[in-house]
């Protein structure tokens, strides 16, 4: 009964320490940072404690608590009497629990993907210090003084613990010094990479500034209309070495068309702002696209047109559309070359990044005729206006038989349309990066604004988190100079500021 109650006390005071030491090792210090302009300061909150040092002191001591108080107290219990084996087993079960046990539960708890070890440099130092300690208690206990521990053996076994501590640490910084090299050496290639692949995009869109969007993509895939030929051949192998750079690809004639149009969008949010004032004026400046001929074209019945003349009169005015949200609608036009010829066919809207109903209105089969007397059609596709943030996104409208449902061949029987998005969240940030009160106020209000923009709903956490006393003794302590906040910041449609109590 005893030895019982001795357990159960040992394990309420083991937990206690455990907490205790948690607490000490993620204590944080701040701090101060300057921007790189140097208008403002701001704090940031580092650990005190190096964690690998933690871990290896303070978490392993915390850890190891119960076998270390059950071989004290024996210790102390029998002190000038011959020591018994409570202790000495418990720290060896213990540690043979640690190797065996606790090493094939960790191995068998993961997941069977790959996984990698974060710090190998430490991995290895711990786990050749590990087996050294093995070999260490063997060499002292059955080969150097058989069945006794000198003091010379002791202070050995502490001293070693230490320079565990020191190569440890010392290993810590060196790789994190040259993880922060590598990290910067590829952030640089990755860097010049972009910025590479920034200036050939520019040249491309020179390009298509110059001759219209939809002309640079036919000289990319080898297209030969009338609309290419009028470019000269310096520009169009530019054009094509520039296609190659942007898609990575040595074979052009392998790229959806989706991926030439996406090389032609500007990346950033600023970009996309210039892009658009183009839209419409050379995202697809020329009238009509000759159809190219292609296999496996199909026969029509009697009275009709045949799939081949039909697929050679009837595509896109262009091959690209761009329409803002807020429009609602965007207006498509189908033009027929030759007149005197009835010409019924299907049009069908595909998604890609927008998605039918959340961003527009899919036409699944809609039935289209050209007179003879008209030489074009207008079709209107409804866009969806859902007031929150997105990036732009893209549809496709093809053109196919309504017989076989196969989409008519050709480059132009296929367009893709953009919906710009209008709706813009903004970002979050406090009114005031520093606000002084009195003592004497009761509380204080801070302001949270929102700011470039107001569409649509956005949320927040807002808490407050205490500066380091150790630090500073005059920074503000929780429950005795304030109360801690922890809440939730939501903006609606249109709302720009809101406002949080802190007392």
């Amino acid at each position: 009964m005893g030895l019982g109650y001795l357990f159960m006390g040992i394990a309420i005071v083991s937990d206690i320490f455990m907490e205790s030491i948690e607490t000490i090792t993620s204590q944080t210090r701040p701090v101060e940072l300057w921007e790189k302009s140097g208008d403002r300061k701001y704090y940031i909150e580092v650990p005190v404690w190096n964690a690998t040092v933690a871990n290896l002191t303070l978490m392993a001591l915390g850890s190891s608590a119960p076998e270390i108080l059950l071989s004290v107290i024996e210790t102390a219990k029998d002190i000038e009497a011959i020591p018994g084996e409570l202790g000495p087993s418990t720290i060896v079960g213990s540690a043979a629990f640690n190797l065996l046990i606790i090493t094939a539960v960790s191995i068998l708890a993961v997941e069977e993907e790959p996984k990698k070890i974060f710090d190998t440099g430490t991995f290895a130092v711990t786990s050749i210090s590990s087996l050294f300690a093995y070999i260490w208690v063997y060499i002292v206990l059955d080969i150097q003084t058989p069945g006794v521990v000198t003091p010379v053996e002791g202070w050995l076994t502490l001293i070693f613990f230490f320079v565990l501590i020191i190569t440890a640490f010392i290993t810590d910084k060196v790789n994190a010094y040259f993880e922060q090299n590598r990290k910067t050496e590829e952030q640089i290639k990755e860097q010049n990479r972009n910025d590479e692949l920034k200036i050939h995009k520019n040249e491309l869109r020179e390009f298509a500034k110059t001759h219209g969007d939809a002309i640079v993509i036919e000289i990319a895939q080898g297209v030969n209309t009338k609309d290419t030929q009028r470019v000269n051949e310096t520009d169009k192998m530019k054009i094509r070495q520039l296609y190659e750079e942007i898609l990575d690809t040595r074979n052009l004639a392998d790229i959806e068309l989706s991926e030439f149009w996406r090389a032609l969008q500007p990346d950033t949010l600023l970009e996309r702002f210039a892009y658009r004032k183009q839209a419409g004026m050379h995202g697809g400046n020329k009238d009509f696209i000759k159809v190219k001929g292609s296999k496996g074209q199909i026969d029509h019945s009697a009275g009709t047109e045949n799939l081949k003349e039909v697929n050679q009169d009837l595509g896109f005015k262009c091959l690209h559309y761009s329409v803002t949200e807020s429009a609602g609608h965007v207006e498509i036009t189908i033009l027929k070359k030759s007149p005197g010829v009835d010409y019924t066919f299907g049009v069908r809207t595909k998604d890609d990044s927008a998605q039918a109903p959340k961003d527009y209105t899919a036409i699944e089969a809609m039935e289209v005729t050209i007179s003879k007397k008209e030489s074009s059609k207008v079709i209107k596709v409804p866009i969806i206006d859902d007031q929150e943030w997105e990036p732009d996104l893209d549809f496709f409208v093809e053109l196919y038989d309504l017989k076989t449902g196969e989409r008519l061949t050709g480059e132009d029987t296929v367009c893709k349309v953009t919906i710009l998005d209008e709706d813009f969240p903004g970002t979050i940030g406090f009114k005031e990066t520093e606000i002084r009160v009195s003592r004497k106020q009761k509380s204080v209000m801070v302001k949270v604004v929102r700011m470039d923009g107001s569409d649509g709903k956005i949320q927040c956490d807002v808490n407050t988190e205490p500066l380091s006393e150790k630090t500073n003794p005059r920074n503000a302590a929780e429950f005795t100079d304030y109360l801690p906040h922890h809440g939730k910041v939501t903006f609606g449609h249109s709302e720009t500021e809101k406002v949080i109590e802190i007392q």
